[in-house]
């Protein structure tokens, strides 16, 4: 894939999460959402939410 084609993915995934945005209370729900993806589209080896949330910074449980 181009780094063309890899941005326009991003752009649609994007959008694709904002679909289920009314699916969440608050922003940061939205936000963790978006780092779980993330995490489920990365190279870790374990894709569990507490691995995803250390590779990201995040707090395994807020």
């Amino acid at each position: 894939m181009t780094l063309k084609e890899l941005k326009c993915i991003g752009r649609e995934l994007t959008l694709f999460l904002g679909m289920f945005a009314g699916c969440f209370a608050s922003l940061a729900g939205r936000r963790l959402l978006k780092v779980y993806v993330q995490g489920q589209l990365s190279d870790i080896q374990r894709k569990n939410c507490e691995a995803i949330a250390l590779k990201f910074d995040q707090s395994p449980r807020p």
